[in-house]
């Protein structure tokens, strides 16, 4: 991908990350972690050839949510899954998909907690590795069209 292409898809993340954070959707956050969890198991786990095991990992982040499962149980959960991915010899797509599967077993995100040492915002991780799955942009405009209905 040329330098000015990739320099415009990039502004276009930091654009639609703006937009999220200038417009309503974030005001009720547990609605917005929702409606994320939702987008990945109909638009994101589709595109792995692992969906049965995405979709049973998806479901501690909505067993944390409900009462269901503890802060400490997810670490664990997260801890366990985010060591398989870098264990793992899948293809690059593949890792992509595992690694935003991640931020729904991060007891912090689900949480809106932002680490002090964190550098950028849990959005702007979101769409980037949305970017990095399909090296384009089309799953982050998905991603803001599905969360802002």
């Amino acid at each position: 991908m040329n330098k000015e292409k990739n320099t415009n898809f990039y502004n276009r993340i930091i654009t639609i990350e703006d937009e999220i954070y200038e417009s309503e959707i974030l005001n009720n956050y547990d609605e917005f972690i929702k409606k994320c969890i939702d987008f990945a198991k109909k638009k994101i786990i589709p595109l792995s050839n692992n969906q049965k095991y995405l979709n049973d990992k998806i479901k501690f982040s909505i067993d944390l949510i409900e009462g269901r499962l503890s802060k400490s149980e997810l670490i664990k959960v997260s801890y366990q899954f985010t060591k398989e991915i870098y264990d793992s010899s899948s293809d690059p797509k593949e890792k992509k998909i595992k690694y935003f599967i991640c931020f729904f077993l991060d007891s912090d995100f689900l949480q809106n907690i932002t680490p002090d040492e964190q550098q950028d915002s849990y959005i702007s991780y979101l769409l980037s590795t949305l970017y990095e799955i399909k090296d384009s942009i089309e799953l982050c405009e998905e991603f803001y069209r599905f969360i802002k209905i």
